[in-house]
């Protein structure tokens, strides 16, 4: 007979034995019931609170009412006694002991420890039917993400990225937890645990795993406003996203764009658009949907006035925008294109992806290094007014920002310009 010291087990034994030798214990899963009062302290004195179970098992915890009220001071958590209503103990210790028994009986007869069933059974009501976790994701986008884009409040690009993130979210469900996954299955832990997953399996950058791991997190609190879950685990979940150098366009790139000359008139014309955008700080969308009416006059000067929006849909701000005279130029020069009479727009827009695609074409012929986009133009338009002193308050109700602070943190640049500028008063002889 083989010894068992020369086993293949004896180093998972050793490594159990000295685990317990430093102190540790092993166990096998436990179900538990406790009571207690939530937020005890919160209560006026001598007030009545609710009485609440907590069953446990494992890593899932479940909360419920117990409908039976206590002062905090008079109710023992420990016991579960009620100081001077033996009515109230006995209620207490009754479903204690069915919820104990029950669960028992689901572990004799090999059945899964279902929380929410011995709740059901405690409380003598029907059991409500709570999703899985990925019936829960596609609930979410059947109820909330498709009726946000049938009622125009979701744009289309946003729908479509949405859509991926779902697909990510459900990979990792069925292949880290399970397809069959319960909702409360998920713990604290798991948020990063799933930003990992995205980072190394999927290979996605930091901001957006940190974008769908927060998608999740929306998830989750919808599910507590069903009440399928009592609290959502990825409730503290705080990740910051990375600060990125943000390109713009620097007055000698403006310079060259302004004046290149191309073979081509449909990159002549986009230049032109994107022009507008470096001196409007207008997006795509707002471009695409300006027209005449946007144009407004205050003391002689002209200005745009529109609807801020993004792809998440529209914001509520106006974007207030003083039109520079090489942006009324522009304006003048497409008043009788046959595109922009027969829609009552500014400008002949293209769909986005062939603006983009000229837009990379536009950056190759005037080899410009930077990869122009829509978003590009607006930030060179805020970095340019803010350069030439323009106060921070104004630009930012030019990007149709809800306050200043969001301005700072995106769009604003330490410009040796703007430092020297600032700091002139003080740079004089015998200041």
């Amino acid at each position: 007979m083989v010894k068992l010291a020369n086993s293949h087990l004896s180093p998972t034994i050793n490594q159990a034995s000295r685990y317990i030798s430093d102190g540790n214990s092993t166990s096998r899963i436990a179900f538990s019931v406790s009571f207690g009062i939530r937020q005890p302290d919160k209560l006026p004195r001598n007030t009545e609170g609710y009485i609440y179970m907590w069953l446990n098992y494992g890593r899932k915890r479940l909360a419920f009412s117990t409908g039976i009220k206590a002062i905090p001071k008079r109710f023992n958590s420990k016991t579960g006694e009620v100081e001077g209503e033996p009515e109230k103990t006995m209620a207490l210790a009754t479903m204690k002991h069915n919820a104990e028994k029950y669960a028992y009986e689901l572990k004799v007869t090999e059945r899964t420890i279902d929380l929410p069933l011995i709740k059901a059974v405690v409380l003598n009501t029907f059991i409500e039917s709570i999703p899985l976790l990925v019936e829960c994701v596609r609930l979410f986008n059947l109820r909330v993400i498709n009726q946000l884009y049938e009622t125009g409040d979701l744009e289309k690009g946003s729908y479509d990225k949405l859509q991926g993130w779902n697909k990510h979210i459900e990979s990792w469900v069925s292949k880290k937890l399970s397809s069959k996954a319960r909702i409360d299955e998920l713990v604290p832990a798991d948020a990063n645990h799933f930003f990992f997953w995205l980072r190394n399996k999927c290979f996605l950058s930091h901001n957006v795993a940190v974008r769908i791991v927060a998608h999740l997190k929306r998830i989750l609190n919808y599910a507590v406003e069903n009440e399928w879950i009592m609290r959502n685990p990825f409730m503290n979940y705080r990740k910051k996203l990375e600060k990125k150098k943000l390109d713009y366009l620097t007055e000698q790139e403006m310079e060259v764009l302004e004046t290149a000359k191309f073979a081509s008139q449909a990159l002549d014309q986009l230049r032109d658009v994107f022009l507008f955008q470096c001196y409007t700080s207008l997006s795509y969308n707002e471009l695409r949907d300006l027209t005449p009416s946007h144009i407004a006059y205050v003391d002689g000067y002209a200005y745009i006035r529109i609807a801020r929006k993004k792809t998440s849909g529209k914001t509520g701000i106006d974007q207030i925008i003083p039109l520079v005279p090489q942006a009324i130029l522009l304006l003048q020069q497409y008043q009788e294109h046959e595109i922009c009479k027969r829609y009552d727009r500014c400008f002949p827009v293209q769909s986005n992806q062939k603006f983009n695609a000229l837009l990379k074409q536009i950056a190759m012929v005037t080899g410009i290094k930077k990869r122009l986009t829509s978003h590009v133009g607006r930030r060179t338009a805020a970095t340019h007014y803010l350069k030439q002193g323009v106060p921070l308050v104004s630009v930012s109700a030019m990007l149709g920002h809800s306050n200043t602070q969001v301005t700072q943190n995106h769009y604003t640049h330490v410009q040796p310009e703007m430092v020297v500028r600032d700091f002139k008063p003080f740079l004089k002889v015998g200041s």
